[in-house]
């Protein structure tokens, strides 16, 4: 507003420096008319520049990205410190109203990257990139923090804390706050409180907590026991420490659901419990309804796992796993349009998390939206090249609008990804199925009774052969196991044209109606 109050000045000086010009009334009254529109149009240019120059791309107000904090202690295992100083502070900005912070999944994508401001800024959607380090000897900590304007590289704020380990709650209280003042942000009395809201007054319990959250985000069999092992501990430490639930439920879904480290029969009842405990210690805990709606999901009662996404939603309306598996909840409904709406918002709250894309592939695939389908997984296979959900998905796509040999090399290139996983060895098994190849496909049908044997193989997988053979009685009788066994499977891929070959056989229907899926 100054500076457009000043170029005012200076226009309206210049337009009265030219009336001692003595020119025709026509002429003088065409020469003021045209001076004010130009003054008028050079004030627009002026105001439309400022605007979109410090307009984020987002749109939105204001937006910060925490970038992984560098960890500079001489132990490299106390790297899950800095991590873990990380998350806490994207967790806390983003309780903020207003504030639109990107989720830890895309913010560690520039984890030990030395990229640029304006590129991290760009890739992320946002106007401010909050960057640090941690330095930890004994129990001395040392944080440096410093919050960067994306367009022109400036510091909008800097601080250094010096202390001890038992004071790590503050530090993260006060580098929030300045944060928050920094960006011109009013916290109301109520949002202050949440912005400072703690779970735990045990550093052991808290730091256990961090480790075991840095190896539940590597999304590996091993990493998701790990995970367990530390969350336990953590609660060893302090057992009213409602996060560490919350991170073993997690863990537990993960590892009975999409991941098949265990049975869901073994997995789900711990998941359950896990959830219901940080509910009983605080049921105002937004993932804590995050987790208890994918757990229902899988367990197909529908109904109250809507409830709990919507209540998730309500008490975290910035978490991605809320609005992404609510997706694929309203995916299963067929309110695909609604299921677009949440999918979207999570990929903006969380740009670079791969499985996020692959789940807004998965939704228009089971609208048969397969072109829109197809631009979401090339555009997320350019950025994420090593991605097997990414293949499975594109080749999915490909094997249904009968390209057998593109949708082949996808899914064995996910399968040698995932170093012979059962999740794309059936699908590579229904598409040789569906290619012809049947010698290939009951290859892989052996393959995965072998593996069996070794570990637990999902019967959804297990169906997809005989399903690409067209083999329906055989079909049939693995997918009627997964129903038994609650297979996550079933909910994710209910409407997706991976069943549209028994979809309509009497015996399915009847197995929908047996587990309340249709009335």
């Amino acid at each position: 507003l100054t500076d457009l109050r000043v170029l005012r000045t200076e226009v309206e000086s210049r337009l009265t420096a030219t009336r001692p010009i003595k020119l025709r009334p026509s002429l003088r009254k065409r020469t003021l008319l045209y001076g004010g529109i130009g003054a008028l149009l050079v004030l627009l240019f002026v105001a439309l520049y400022y605007f979109f120059s410090s307009k984020p791309a987002s749109g939105e107000k204001k937006s910060i990205a925490v970038l992984p904090f560098v960890n500079m202690s001489a132990d490299r295992e106390d790297e899950y410190f800095s991590d873990g100083m990380t998350e806490e502070l994207i967790n806390a900005l983003t309780k903020v109203e207003g504030l639109r912070v990107p989720a830890r999944t895309s913010a560690f994508m520039f984890k030990g990257k030395q990229e640029d401001i304006r590129k991290i800024g760009e890739q992320l959607n946002v106007a401010t990139v909050l960057e640090g380090s941690v330095r930890k000897a004994a129990d001395k900590l040392r944080i440096t923090a410093q919050l960067i304007n994306v367009s022109d590289g400036y510091h909008l704020w800097s601080g250094t804390y010096d202390r001890e380990m038992k004071d790590v709650f503050a530090i993260q209280d006060e580098i929030s706050r300045n944060i928050v003042d920094a960006l011109k942000i009013k916290l109301g009395g109520e949002q202050t409180v949440r912005l400072t809201k703690k779970y735990t007054k045990n550093t052991e319990a808290y730091q256990l907590y961090i480790k075991g959250r840095y190896y539940w985000s590597k999304r590996t069999d091993e990493g998701l026991k790990k995970a367990v092992e530390f969350f336990k501990q953590s609660l060893d430490q302090d057992p009213t420490f409602g996060l560490a639930y919350v991170g073993l439920a997690d863990a537990y879904i993960n590892m009975g659901g999409e991941y098949r480290v265990l049975a869901p029969s073994e997995a789900r009842p711990l998941a359950k419990a896990a959830a219901l405990k940080a509910l009983e210690l605080d049921p105002n805990l937004g993932e804590v309804h995050a987790s208890l709606g994918l757990w229902h999901f899988h367990q197909f009662d529908w109904a109250t796992a809507e409830k709990e996404f919507k209540r998730a939603l309500e008490l975290s309306p910035n978490h991605p796993p809320a609005h992404q598996w609510y997706a694929l909840l309203l995916s299963s409904y067929r309110r695909f349009d609604e299921a677009l709406v949440h999918i979207r918002r999570a990929e903006d709250l969380d740009p670079l998390a791969d499985y996020i894309h692959g789940t807004h592939g998965l939704i228009l695939i089971s609208a048969r939206r397969y072109e829109e389908a197809m631009e979401i997984y090339n555009k997320a296979i350019a950025s994420f090249p090593d991605g097997p959900g990414l293949y499975r998905g594109r080749g999915h796509i490909r094997i249904e609008t009968k390209r057998f040999s593109e949708g082949i090399a996808d899914l064995e290139r996910a399968v040698s990804l995932e170093g012979r996983n059962p999740r794309s060895l059936g699908r590579l098994g229904y598409a040789y199925g569906r290619a012809g190849r049947k010698e290939d496909a009951l290859k892989v049908a052996r393959e995965l009774e072998e593996l069996s044997k070794q570990r637990y193989v999902s019967s959804f997988e297990r169906a997809l052969i005989p399903l690409g053979l067209g083999n329906k009685d055989e079909a049939l009788f693995w997918l009627e196991m997964a129903f038994q066994q609650r297979d996550a499977s079933i909910s994710l891929q209910y409407t997706s044209p991976l069943l549209d070959g028994v979809r309509d056989d009497p015996r399915f229907r009847a197995l929908l109606k047996k587990f309340g899926l249709e009335k």
